[in-house]
């Protein structure tokens, strides 16, 4: 048993460790957190969501932090464990203390058998590799960060064949249920979805089929912290149906009078349609910033990518 030279905070009341975490995140990192994500995360999974924060012995000033959570089946069983938000601050890097707080969520994981699934920049694939993380998704993950106001909808033309509605006005959140388990299987991510979607600082809309009233699709935005927005999850049955939502969620934004400077989106390699959307809207703008890779423990759970046009956001969601 390795003694740590620092103490470890399992998942603190006090949001001030999560919030030192996401400015300095985005101040070094250039990473775009929602400053609700603690809570979102805390609501959501309750106690299958864990936070660990490291602290000095001596000073208790805080080093790192790492994130965790659990999915569980239909049936309450834990499969999967996604961690995100691995973070040393830069004044602590180079002493290995990152590497024991990583052992540290990884035994909480190891300890239920479960899958492990995390997402990653170039620079740390081979490290995950190394440590067993190492079946790697063979459709990467692309990063768009256009400007806001470098879309453009004048004369688009909405395919009107569904129905539109508020995600805060959703009054049957299980018919949302089973579409999204349509795309990633026995997986109940229900109470992440609602709590996401309902944030003050979310904009969603769920799509409905206008013959059946079953739902089709759904989109999210939602604010980040140093400006951007995080465009996500969109999910939908069919390419008309993403980008009906995906210029009505624009044009709602902008009756709201939306402006953020930069819009984050991430999406699967291989979906053609977002790349060409984007580009399509922006007139060729989209900015590509960077491309990761997903791994997982033991086996690729094999969602669905057909119905995934952008990712809820890439640190503790697997699609």
């Amino acid at each position: 048993m390795v003694t740590l030279p620092f103490n470890v905070l399992i998942t603190p009341e006090d949001p001030k460790y999560h919030e030192k975490f996401y400015k300095s995140a985005f101040n070094v990192s250039g990473w775009s957190k929602p400053p609700t994500d603690y809570n979102v995360w805390r609501t959501a999974f309750g106690e299958d969501y864990v936070y660990l924060v490291a602290v000095d012995k001596e000073t208790e000033v805080h080093i790192g932090s790492v994130g965790g959570c659990f999915y569980r089946n239909n049936a309450g069983k834990k499969v999967i464990f996604c961690i995100g938000g691995y973070y040393i601050f830069p004044e602590y890097r180079g002493q290995g203390k990152g590497k024991l707080l990583f052992d540290v969520i990884l035994d909480i994981a190891k300890k239920e058998d479960v899958n492990i699934y995390l997402n990653c920049n170039e620079n740390m694939k081979n490290i995950y590799c190394s440590i067993g993380i190492d079946i790697v998704r063979k459709n990467s993950i692309i990063v768009y960060r256009p400007k806001f106001n470098h879309f453009n909808f004048d004369g688009a033309v909405v395919n009107e064949n569904s129905t539109l509605k508020d995600a805060k006005e959703c009054l049957d959140w299980d018919q949302v249920k089973q579409f999204d388990q349509k795309i990633v299987g026995d997986i109940n991510r229900l109470n992440y979805i609602k709590t996401r979607l309902i944030q003050p600082s979310s904009h969603s809309i769920i799509s409905y089929n206008k013959e059946t009233n079953k739902v089709n699709g759904f989109i999210n935005a939602h604010e980040a912290v140093g400006g951007p927005l995080i465009l996500g999850p969109l999910y939908a049955d069919s390419d008309q149906i993403a980008e009906q939502l995906f210029i009505s969620l624009f044009k709602k934004m902008s009756d709201l009078k939306v402006d953020k400077e930069d819009i984050l989106i991430f999406t699967f390699q291989y979906n053609e349609f977002m790349s060409s959307m984007l580009k399509k809207y922006t007139n060729g703008r989209e900015e590509k910033i960077s491309e990761q890779t997903s791994h997982f423990s033991k086996l690729d759970i094999q969602v669905k990518t057909e119905f995934v046009y952008c990712f809820f956001e890439t640190a503790l969601s697997f699609v």
